[in-house]
């Protein structure tokens, strides 16, 4: 249901694992489960307060590894939610957990390049992504892990390759608006900016309320000079 990118399917993943935890509180799975709401609620604009949504789920995914320290998903879902707010070293070491704890999981991978990324390196996280890709070729975020190898090879100025990638995204899932927003920017950088303005209609019509400033909210711990780069792009392509 986490993976549909609707706000119905959100809210009614949120409801079953409250359920679940009203018939066996001490479950850990559901408070992850709970966690990934949230990281789900900020990545596709469900919410309208970024940090408090942010720590809610860190609180969550804390309380899943208190009842369970050996479950990989609830490392990645902390790891990545402390990569959201700027905390490296921990995100670190909880996708390096969830790592040793299970070395096939695709979705730690991406945690990880996700990491890289946020820490201004590129080309260590498409290794990341590469290995992600190779261990789930139809993982049900698949469409995520392509849409940040489209930002990687912007930021390392390979825009036809950043286009590919972003296409590969949509295709993969057509109602994914992230794969538009690096769409765009690929196409203003190879100087197709009209056609990326119908690209940003399309994502505008998915969601009304995307703009640079909700962009900005979830990747506002991204390294400033590629952010600028991209919001300088997206602003040609039409978003406000």
């Amino acid at each position: 249901m986490l993976t549909g990118f609707t706000r119905d399917d959100h809210q009614l993943a949120q409801g079953h694992f409250e359920r679940a935890l009203e018939l066996e509180p001490g479950f850990s799975l559901p408070y992850a489960g709970l966690a990934y709401v949230c990281l789900s609620a900020v990545t596709w604009h469900f919410t309208t307060d970024v940090g408090q949504t942010l720590g809610a789920g860190i609180a969550q995914a804390e309380k899943a590894l208190a009842l369970d320290a050996g479950d990989a998903f609830s490392h990645v879902v902390l790891g990545r939610l402390l990569t959201f707010i700027g905390d490296r070293p921990r995100a670190a070491h909880h996708l390096s957990m969830a790592i040793d704890l299970s070395p096939s999981f695709a979705q730690a991978y991406f945690g990880m390049a996700q990491l890289h990324f946020w820490s201004g390196r590129p080309r260590e996280a498409l290794h990341h992504i590469g290995q992600a890709v190779r261990l789930n070729p139809r993982d049900p975020l698949g469409s995520m892990f392509m849409t940040l190898q489209s930002f990687c090879h912007y930021w390392l100025d390979d825009f036809a390759a950043a286009e590919a990638a972003a296409r590969r995204a949509t295709a993969l899932n057509a109602r994914e608006t992230w794969s538009r927003l690096g769409l765009a920017a690929a196409l203003v950088a190879l100087g197709r900016a009209e056609e990326a303005r119908t690209v940003i209609a399309e994502a505008r019509r998915m969601d009304q309320g995307l703009t640079v400033a909700s962009f900005d909210a979830v990747v506002g711990q991204v390294p400033d000079d590629l952010r600028q780069r991209v919001y300088s792009a997206l602003r040609q392509a039409g978003l406000g």
